[in-house]
């Protein structure tokens, strides 16, 4: 799934809205995985952000999945902010 959302931000403007892309629960079956379907899917999603005036785009990818975490690495994303949590009630 890849959309825009309005976001404000001191990095970019701290007055001025701009458009944020943001890919979530991408997934390739592992039986059709390196025949370059994530390339192109990234690539017409990309694309449609772009026609959309997006500034960047944002993704989550769990640090255990490192096929993932390499997959987008290697396409120019960068860690720019980490998410951590935990459970509420400790056992």
């Amino acid at each position: 799934l890849i959309g825009p959302r309005r976001k404000k931000s001191a990095a970019i403007s701290m007055f001025k809205p701009y458009r944020v892309g943001f890919i979530s629960d991408c997934f390739i079956e592992p039986s059709y995985r390196r025949q370059g379907i994530g390339k192109l899917l990234l690539a017409k999603g990309l694309e449609w952000l772009e026609e959309q005036n997006v500034v960047h785009v944002e993704l989550e990818a769990y640090v255990s999945n490192a096929a993932a975490v390499k997959f987008w690495q290697n396409r120019g994303f960068e860690t720019k902010k980490l998410k951590m949590r935990r459970e509420v009630k400790r056992l």
